[in-house]
């Protein structure tokens, strides 16, 4: 009996750790969908200068979320300074992703991308996209482009914490992975 159940707890331990294997690895395996694209939008926010924020709240309807998107403009011109861009939850502030990049780095009129792992259980919670000028100077600083009418019904834009007619122009993904297939979440 003792030699028996020895058997099964090590045979028991390496099925185990094989689904855990399977699910870490094989869970990621899929392809990139886009879950928001809130793409309607010519005016911009104006000038993020020094100390300025912009931010653009969302909700997301899928588990794995994995990058966003945001449509960003250098008024034609070679710009100076930094920019942080990011995602954070909703409500705690928690940093999901950020990174800093020059803002002469920025292609004008076209979409800055961030991705970052999945996160497995990011259906139905709120996040948002935020953009804070470290160091930009009037005449040499990013803008953001909106929509003048809200597009997005289930998320907002702030400037410096005020809320905005519209919203951003941006993206949310998610992977569509063969759990989310299966499991449908």
């Amino acid at each position: 009996m003792n030699m028996r159940f020895k058997w099964l707890r090590t045979k028991g331990l390496a099925v185990v750790i094989f689904l855990l294997l399977i699910y870490v690895y094989v869970g990621n395996v899929g392809t990139v969908k886009v879950a928001i694209d809130q793409n309607e939008g010519s005016s911009t926010v104006g000038e993020v200068v020094k100390g300025q924020v912009v931010k653009q709240t969302f909700l997301s309807e899928h588990g794995n979320l994995v990058g966003v998107s945001v449509k960003l403009a250098t008024f034609a011109r070679s710009n100076e300074g930094h920019v942080e861009i990011g995602v954070k939850v909703e409500g705690s502030n928690r940093t999901i992703y950020s990174t800093t990049v020059s803002a002469n780095s920025i292609v004008d009129n076209d979409y800055f991308k961030l991705r970052f792992p999945p996160i497995k259980n990011s259906n139905n919670k709120h996040y948002y996209i935020y953009m804070k000028s470290l160091d930009g100077k009037t005449g040499q600083a990013l803008t953001a482009y909106k929509s003048t009418e809200d597009k997005y019904s289930l998320g907002e834009l702030y400037v410096n914490g005020a809320k905005q007619n519209g919203d951003a122009v941006f993206q949310v993904f998610y992977n569509n992975s063969v759990f989310n297939k299966i499991f449908n979440f």
